[in-house]
């Protein structure tokens, strides 16, 4: 109650002290979201220097849930392949290649 007091008065020191145990920053939340995208980058850096096991297992992570697609993503892939056939189809039609 002190540092709040003596804050409130002027004293900067005692304002900072409160602010930073209040949950303030003075860092806006576009430099914190820069901060954790650089630490994000260098810890990659790191891994694909060192060889991190975690990485490994993103990748098998990845590779197990395309070897299980949901039916959602099925279907979009056969919608896909079919506008390409009947978009190759019209080009064969008009001579377009």
């Amino acid at each position: 109650m002190a540092m709040i007091k003596a804050g409130l008065e002027g004293n900067v020191k005692a304002y900072e002290a409160v602010a930073k145990y209040a949950g303030q920053s003075g860092q806006t939340e576009a430099d914190e979201e820069e901060q954790r995208i650089r630490t994000d980058r260098a810890k990659r850096a790191r891994d694909q220097e060192v060889g991190d096991e975690s990485g490994a297992e993103e990748n098998i992570q990845t590779f197990l849930k395309a070897m299980n697609p949901t039916q959602d993503e099925l279907d979009s892939l056969f919608d896909d392949e079919e506008e390409e056939e009947v978009n190759a189809e019209e080009a064969e039609e008009t001579g377009e290649v």
